[in-house]
């Protein structure tokens, strides 16, 4: 219904598996009724969605759908394991909406994320990861396997139609295509029809198109202004970039700040395109760190990548989010890198350090683990749910150990202080900086000694 919000607990404590029986969400109205009581000023919070749609049908829905909906919001949603047309659909917004913090992994779709303006329009995306889409085996009508199409069509050109996308990943997606358009070029992110679009920071990455032309970011077809800062289109086959338009005026696309892979002379263009190339814009290997080090995000940058400290700021009617798309700093000492994810000094989720390690054991540990932090009134504060976090020093050093996330987003520092020689424990209660309980999850401590990141360790809370 219209302003009334449905919020989880967290996306680790609302698990919804449909089992394949059909759709998890759906908000129906009457498509006809395109300005009559569709739904309004709602949020949906907090969820994991597994396993929706129907395989046995051709024509399964996905697993989220809306129509006719505005001004909502969706936040910190999971959705894995879907095999549906549109994994999520929504059609005929209009106004405002916005989206964040949503993970797409291994859906079996023909768009994992679709969004399609009938009126004017201003979108909203941010901290979208889409991974390993491909075309549901049980479909025989359709292709299958994009990440992201959004389809504008304002009223008025160049009309108020607005979508900003920031802290996009789409990768390792296999774009199939139907024999009926199998000489259409397709991308697995895709901007179609009237309105401005704005990418920001996104990293599209290692996609496979089976269309000449196809691969990466695609923009097509009517009046529209796209504009690309700060943004990674590498390792997209066949191409990186397509450009295509039958239309009689030209789209524009312009791309600042961003590294393409092949340049502007691999750049696909068809039909009536403007393609502005600013001479920020690099052509060379972003240097990923790659599944061997970093397997749930193997899309951060390395030391050395030329990404790093090259995006830009100054980017008009726009506040960058405060993360990136791992829960890291999104600006660090005053700049922004291209792409997705923002180096922090060193390759880590978490604090998670492997290079530059002291070849002294320090000895890191905790007992217990797993931590239970079910509720226990009994004792003295060791008594207390929690763990004891133990290492040892060689010489006299300065010595912190802080606590992260699995996103590498940071929860509390337990000690910073000048140590001598010797063996130390210390007591973590399970809570944060402001003295809340964590989330059941799995956690990382780091120790570093005179400011050299040494060890690390791992803890998992249940509750």
């Amino acid at each position: 219904k219209s302003y009334v919000d449905l919020i989880g607990e967290s996306k680790e404590g609302v698990i919804l598996d449909s089992e394949f029986s059909g759709h998890h969400m759906g908000a129906w109205i009457n498509p006809d009724l395109f300005i009559a009581e569709y739904a309004r000023g709602f949020s949906v919070k907090n969820f994991t969605l597994l396993n929706g749609g129907d395989p046995r049908s051709d024509s399964c829905s996905g697993s989220i759908n809306l129509r006719c909906a505005t001004e909502f919001e969706f936040n910190n949603i999971h959705v894995e394991g879907c095999v549906t047309f549109y994994t999520f659909d929504a059609k005929c917004l209009k106004d405002s909406c916005e989206i964040r913090n949503i993970v797409m992994y291994d859906n079996k779709a023909i768009v994992a994320l679709d969004l399609e303006n009938v009126y004017d329009f201003d979108v909203y995306l941010e901290n979208i990861r889409i991974r390993k889409v491909a075309k549901s085996p049980y479909s025989t009508k359709s292709g299958g396997g994009s990440g992201l199409n959004i389809l504008g069509n304002s009223s008025v050109w160049p009309g108020d139609g607005r979508a900003t996308i920031v802290n996009l990943e789409v990768s390792d997606c296999d774009k199939y295509t139907a024999p009926d358009f199998a000489k259409i070029p397709h991308g697995v992110v895709s901007f179609l029809y009237d309105g401005y679009f704005r990418l920001i920071n996104a990293t599209i990455a290692d996609n496979v198109s089976d269309t000449p032309g196809g691969g990466g970011l695609k923009v097509s077809d009517g009046h529209k202004v796209v504009d690309i800062y700060n943004s990674i289109l590498y390792g997209n086959e066949p191409k990186n970039l397509i450009l295509c338009n039958d239309t009689y005026d030209p789209h524009e696309t312009n791309v600042y700040n961003s590294l393409i892979g092949g340049g502007y002379w691999n750049v696909f263009k068809s039909g009536n395109c403007d393609l502005f190339w600013d001479d920020t814009n690099i052509d060379e290997d972003p240097l990923w760190v790659g599944d061997s080090n970093l397997e749930e995000f193997p899309y951060m940058l390395q030391e050395g990548s030329p990404a790093i400290d090259k995006g830009t700021l100054d980017i008009p009617d726009f506040e960058f989010p405060e993360f990136d798309l791992a829960g890291n700093p999104r600006i660090v000492n005053g700049m922004i890198d291209i792409g997705a994810y923002e180096y922090q000094g060193v390759t880590s989720v978490g604090g998670e350090t492997l290079p530059n390690i002291e070849a002294f054991d320090y000895k890191l540990y905790n007992y217990p683990n797993p931590i239970s932090l079910n509720e226990n009134t009994s004792g003295t504060e060791r008594s207390m749910p929690g763990t004891t976090i133990s290492f040892q020093l060689p010489k006299s050093s300065q010595a912190v150990i802080d606590i992260y996330n699995v996103k590498g987003q940071f929860v509390k520092r337990l000690i910073n202080a000048e140590l001598s020689k010797g063996e130390y424990s210390i007591f973590w209660n399970g809570k944060d900086e402001q003295e809340r309980l964590v989330g059941s999850g799995l956690y990382m401590y780091q120790l570093s000694v005179d400011e050299v990141i040494v060890d690390t360790g791992r803890c998992t809370v249940i509750k």
